[in-house]
């Protein structure tokens, strides 16, 4: 099967009908809620955090730190003494000529892109009348007011489709094999066009094409950013060889000098494809949750999950998950569907639509994580960018799941198995650990093998040395902010909030408020949590915590709780002020 969207050439103003309001199953109506939440949450980081921090801020360092090298050619122009004495205002002029580079790749690419590549025709005769029948059919179980889509087809034998907008009305254009596969009443294609309508409804083009617009924009930068780089690269090597080819030094020397000045870039310039594989994981992540809340509700129009499934699950022309498909979806940056097979477990299992996707969000936050092994980010700000980046996703995995947890099991429609609680609590250890782990100093272990420490040359005494200090000093912070006994009463703390939040059910208690009040909580909670008192912005309570709980492991690997803990004690007391609220009336 292939379920790709094409980018929205104008947006649909269709407003989303209540699922509650429109005869949806109720536990539909529920999965489709959380998996919006989930959603939601994981794009305002995007939007919010990683885009000004990874696409502008660390890019217009490196555009700023080349700028001065240039100028300090002429120390006394008026270029180099403004670089020099006005750090913030020039890395705020470096900021704007990033945003100015990917505000003009985007209008380029929108100048010059098309969407005649598929040679697209119109439905024709009695299959294109009931290919039309069809589609309005689905489309009229949303209880919309709306025109149908209007519906295009194109030459492929494959059963495709996809949902697009053309003059700011809704389209799907349809493969002749999918078309084919309708005609014959193949529960598949059913299925393919109510994903597609789903997409529709929830505008899911329109933020395609800003997920879209934000990948030219960093490819730009990245491009620019990189032949910049590498301007500077050639420019420091001339600098560096030339004096020793002039003094006759012998071929080991300019090589051994060239080797080391490669391997100082590359501790630097290693941000480039960091960054640029932390944001399109990120955004290969978020589509592929789109995907998901697509079939959710296109399940919901025909006939439940379970038939829903099985339609794609018994039909010969989808195409079945291999080995190095689901690899491709852990690993990779660029990844828009979760496999088949992994995709029809999501949605036969109801737990599984309703709670995080786990596997699917590890390589976001790991590759976050990474990002301070480059030697330039740690000196912006004290690594403050690198560690907000970070303790941000944290903060979306730990709401995500609470979100998802208060919509998802409104009135026990949905149940969840002991064990992916357990599984839930253990992650969110985790997630909200990684924060707490500063690996600045191995990018620090890296430069100074190459470039030495504060201006001397090493030895190899002091290499080795530093290098077991550098691990000894990995491993305490792996210790005291992870693997202690703490962190065993922070699961077992975990899993009865979240035990607690299932149960807790109540639909005469404000959604809304639950719901609000529940995520603030875990976001402040992980925010707390995560603090690292070395390069983190100043934060509520988080000084406090530190030099209570800093210097002893077991107890701060108990406050890993803090996120889903402090949101179930938000939830009880709701709950308790609801029942006095009820006993006074």
């Amino acid at each position: 099967m292939h379920l790709s969207l094409q980018p929205l050439q104008a947006s649909s103003r269709r407003v989303l009908p209540k699922p509650e309001d429109q005869g949806w199953p109720q536990k539909e109506s529920a999965l489709t809620s959380a998996t919006s939440t989930e959603i939601v949450v994981h794009l305002f980081v995007l939007i919010a955090v990683l885009v000004p921090v990874l696409t502008i801020l660390f890019p217009a360092m490196l555009l700023l730190v080349g700028a001065t090298m240039l100028a300090s050619e002429a120390p006394d122009s008026f270029l180099s003494q403004w670089l020099t004495s006005n750090q913030y205002a020039s890395l705020v002029v470096a900021c704007m000529t990033t945003l100015l580079i990917g505000a003009v790749a985007i209008l380029w690419k929108e100048r010059h892109s098309s969407d005649s590549a598929l040679k697209l025709r119109e439905l024709s005769g009695v299959q294109g009348e009931r290919l039309r029948e069809m589609v309005g059919t689905i489309w009229a179980g949303l209880g919309s007011d709306k025109q149908a889509p209007h519906v295009r087809w194109f030459p492929a034998l494959d059963v495709a489709a996809y949902a697009f907008s053309r003059n700011r009305q809704p389209e799907i254009q349809i493969s002749a094999g999918l078309w084919r596969a309708a005609t014959t009443g193949e529960p598949i294609a059913k299925a393919i066009l109510a994903h597609e309508m789903a997409h529709i409804v929830h505008h899911d083009p329109r933020t395609l094409k800003v997920l879209q617009a934000l990948v030219t924009a960093l490819s730009a930068i990245m491009l620019i950013t990189g032949l910049f780089a590498l301007i500077m690269l050639i420019y420091i090597v001339t600098e560096e060889i030339f004096p020793l080819l002039a003094n006759g030094d012998g071929i080991t020397a300019i090589l051994l000098r060239l080797l080391i000045i490669l391997a100082g870039a590359a501790m630097v310039l290693v941000l480039l494809p960091l960054g640029w594989l932390a944001f399109r994981r990120q955004i290969s992540f978020v589509t592929s949750l789109i995907e998901i809340r697509a079939d959710v509700t296109a399940a919901a129009w025909t006939g439940g999950l379970e038939e829903f499934t099985q339609a794609f699950a018994s039909n010969e022309n989808v195409v079945k998950t291999s080995g190095s498909a689901f690899r491709h979806a852990l690993y990779s940056a660029s990844f828009s569907h979760i496999p088949q097979r992994e995709r029809l477990t999501i949605l036969s299992t109801p737990e599984l639509v309703v709670t995080p996707k786990i596997a699917f969000f590890a390589m976001s936050i790991l590759l976050l994580f990474l990002l301070p092994i480059n030697f330039g980010t740690p000196l912006l700000l004290g690594g403050a960018p690198n560690h907000f980046a970070v303790q941000a996703l944290s903060a979306a995995f730990n709401a995500s799941i609470i979100g998802m947890i208060v919509l998802g099991f409104k009135d026990s429609i949905v149940s969840v198995t002991k064990s992916r609680l357990f599984l839930l609590s253990a992650v969110s250890c985790l997630v909200t650990a990684i924060p707490r782990i500063n690996l600045e100093p191995v990018s620090y272990l890296g430069m100074s093998w190459f470039m030495g420490f504060g201006g001397q040359p090493l030895d190899l005494d002091t290499l080795s040395s530093d290098t077991v200090t550098t691990l000894k000093d990995l491993a305490d912070k792996v210790h005291s902010g992870f693997l202690n006994w703490g962190t065993i009463f922070a699961i077992v703390i975990n899993y009865c909030a979240l035990r607690s939040l299932t149960r807790s059910a109540d639909g005469s208690i404000n959604l809304a408020l639950r719901l609000v009040s529940g995520t603030a909580a875990a976001i402040f909670g992980s925010f707390l949590a995560g603090y690292d008192s070395y390069r983190a912005l100043p934060f509520p309570f988080a000084e406090w915590l530190n030099g209570q709980f800093g210097d002893t492991p077991p107890l701060r690997g108990m406050t890993l709780s803090l996120p889903l803990a402090l949101a179930a004690l938000v939830e009880a007391l709701i709950h308790l002020l609801a029942v006095r609220r009820r006993t006074r009336d």
